[in-house]
């Protein structure tokens, strides 16, 4: 199984690693092609699935944030999810990703403002982006990657 990432505690190959090497030899393709590519496929796929956005409109410059929307309790169900399905360590987060869930009665009458400001690409303080390329870089290390 040459190729493969081994997992220093138990010095065998990880599960997940075992996937990808079986997934690239049914599929003929080289193993000496890109592993990522294959990991950044099933992040794209767990994200497409979690926010109803079709696959091929997500990239790994996609922000879950900003461009799809996401926030509040739905944001912190996606990390939960991510680092159940992905075996990632949550732990070393220390930016906050998403803000509060529900909408202000300003937002009723400011709507139009709002709009604009998206528009134009307006991301709020305070919130740092992230984006699908970080998914696929924590899942490859199984903890989360700093900025």
């Amino acid at each position: 199984m040459t190729g493969l990432a081994v997992d220093p505690a138990h010095n065998k190959p990880r599960q997940r690693d075992i996937f990808c090497f079986a997934a690239l030899k049914t599929q003929n393709i080289s193993l000496l092609g890109d592993v990522t590519c294959l990991m950044e496929s099933e992040i794209i796929a767990f994200v497409s699935e979690f926010t109803g956005v079709k696959a091929e409109k997500i990239s790994p410059d996609t922000l879950i944030n900003f461009d799809l929307g996401v926030d509040g309790d739905d944001g912190a169900e996606l990390l939960e999810e991510f680092s159940a399905r992905f075996g990632v360590d949550l732990s070393p987060i220390s930016e906050t990703y998403f803000g509060p869930e529900g909408i202000s009665v300003g937002f009723l009458f400011l709507w139009p403002y709002y709009l604009y400001r998206r528009i134009k690409g307006y991301k709020p303080k305070g919130i740092a982006p992230l984006s699908v390329g970080h998914l696929v870089r924590s899942a490859e290390s199984e903890k989360w990657a700093s900025m």
